[in-house]
């Protein structure tokens, strides 16, 4: 059972978040704080799977808390649930390590599927993890392959383009590069990457503009919105759309688009790049 951690100011929150995972069986909850400091304790403390924020917290903001956890090395989901729709903090809660971030007023249904998505990512990680420490003392039957990762990495992110009616549009290899690329830093002695640092590396070899490539790519971001919106307005319970709603989107955005394809709203979903690579990113297996 997943043991979950619940951070927020509202008492009323909390109670509600309380009351759907222990109804719906998604978790034990192991506690209830309002305190930013005092949740940063917990987190390490008491390890747990999964903890649920808000962003507003006495003390330390739930962005802070997501930021020092990760330092500390805790290995566990966050999902931050706020009012607060600032683009700027939604951003920084996924650069800090945030897995999900959903909009108040708490929506049920939406909560409980992303639960039980962070629940599943959780799932497979541990999967990866215990199968790569089973072969782990037979590494030498792996050297070919891991002499060319880079050719492993593509045939995966060719599959996850497939899955999502992607190969051969324009914007999808300047998207490969920019996921491989992101995950070349990521394994790089600095571990950070900025977003428009790497649309200028990708620009400058193929002798286009920045601006150009993220269009590019942000134009692929769309159409794969609308790939799954699509499925969730056919069928809200298809493979395509549990598995990738949530993982590359704000949830909360994919139901706006579902709206918008619908006829029933003139707004769009809103895109968010970072989210959206490193979802990418979440969906390879592991090395």
């Amino acid at each position: 059972m997943l043991k979950i951690l619940l951070c927020d100011r509202s008492f009323e929150s909390l109670k509600i978040l309380s009351f759907i995972i222990e109804r719906k069986e998604l978790g034990e909850v192991l506690d209830e704080v309002s305190d930013g400091n005092h949740a940063l304790e917990l987190i390490t403390s008491i390890n747990p799977d999964i903890v649920i924020t808000d962003y507003r917290l006495d003390h330390l903001d739930g962005n802070e808390v997501i930021r020092k956890s990760k330092l500390k090395g805790f290995r566990g989901k966050f999902l931050m649930v706020s009012e607060i729709g600032d683009p700027e903090v939604v951003t920084k809660a996924y650069e800090n390590g945030a897995s999900f971030f959903l909009k108040k007023p708490i929506n049920v249904l939406e909560t409980i599927h992303v639960i039980r998505q962070v629940g599943e990512m959780l799932r497979l990680e541990r999967m990866a993890t215990g199968i790569q420490e089973l072969v782990g003392s037979q590494e030498f039957l792996f050297h070919e392959y891991r002499a060319k990762p880079v050719i492993g990495l593509e045939r995966e992110l060719d599959q996850i383009f497939e899955n999502l009616s992607l190969n051969g549009t324009t914007g999808c290899h300047e998207l490969k590069q920019l996921v491989l690329l992101s995950l070349e830093k990521e394994n790089s002695a600095k571990g950070t990457y900025s977003l428009s640092g790497l649309y200028q590396r990708i620009a400058e070899d193929q002798g286009e503009k920045p601006g150009t490539i993220e269009q590019k790519i942000r134009r692929v971001m769309l159409r794969t919105m609308d790939f799954i919106a699509m499925k969730g307005l056919e069928d809200y319970d298809s493979l395509v759309f549990d598995r990738f709603a949530s993982v590359l989107f704000d949830y909360s955005q994919i139901h706006q688009q579902i709206l918008y394809l619908s006829g029933r709203s003139r707004k769009r979903g809103m895109l968010q790049t970072k989210k959206f690579v490193e979802g990418i990113k979440s969906l390879l297996p592991k090395k």
